[in-house]
């Protein structure tokens, strides 16, 4: 911490208790394959891989929605002498998005209010396209100064100053596993069933999980391949499920 944040005070647990400050744990969302809302449930833990909770999401098939709410029932606490700025100034709740894997970084003010607001109500929403995700996503929300019409002494005096010596709530989303995906491909073959599974390892303890030693094949051919595809082209992520299922499971037999 630098000395800088040491000289103007700052948001501690009793002032966000007096302000009624509160933020939930973040939502997380996506449309199926049928355009059905799923919910992905997430526990206390602030970092969510979300494969861990949703074994059917996709990064490259479905869009990522995340939805944070946040209130403030008694902002006018944080304002004059015993708040951290002053009555004629504005503060303003922000978020801070970044990843390195997806280089990105986004910094947005969700709500600014001042002295004479109340109750405050946030609710932010933000939607990630399918592809559009690598790796680990960081969200960081803040309370700063938006504007500066009066300074006091011991309070911060600059636009865009944070207002705590950690953010109020910091959480993130990995969107790649940590395992490795099935190899996928396709043959044709009127004569073969929908699938099979094609495995040529060594050692299973040290081959590589690619394609050059285990793969599963999908027919063509078969009068059901066109179920596997939604009208958009995309594979069906239930079917798909139940076909890798069942491969684990011999996978697992012939190990």
């Amino acid at each position: 911490m630098s000395s800088k944040f040491l000289l103007y005070k700052l948001l501690d647990e009793n002032l966000m208790k007096e302000a009624g400050i509160y933020l939930s744990l973040p939502r997380l969302s996506y449309a199926d394959v049928l355009n059905d809302e799923k919910t992905i449930e997430l526990d206390d833990s602030y970092s969510y891989k979300i494969n861990e909770y949703d074994s059917i999401w996709s990064p490259t098939e479905n869009e990522l929605q995340l939805t944070q709410s946040i209130s403030i029932k008694h902002p006018s606490k944080l304002f004059g002498l015993e708040g951290v700025t002053a009555q004629e100034n504005t503060l303003a709740i922000a978020v801070k998005i970044h990843s390195r894997t997806s280089n990105f970084t986004e910094n947005l003010i969700l709500k600014k209010f001042g002295m004479k607001d109340s109750n405050i109500e946030i609710d932010f929403e933000e939607v990630f396209e399918p592809n559009s995700l690598r790796g680990t996503i960081f969200f960081e929300y803040y309370l700063i100064v938006h504007e500066l019409h009066n300074t006091s002494l011991f309070q911060a005096d600059e636009i865009g100053m944070q207002l705590s010596s950690e953010p109020l709530l910091a959480y993130s989303v990995s969107v790649d596993g940590d395992g490795s995906e099935f190899p996928i491909e396709e043959f044709h073959d009127p004569e073969s069933g929908l699938w099979r599974i094609w495995m040529d390892w060594v050692d299973v303890y040290s081959d590589s999980f690619d394609s050059s030693n285990i793969r599963i094949l999908i027919n063509s051919a078969h009068p059901l391949y066109d179920r596997l595809y939604t009208n958009t082209n995309k594979m069906n992520q239930y079917t798909l499920n139940n076909i890798i299922v069942s491969s684990i499971i011999l996978v697992i037999q012939k190990a």
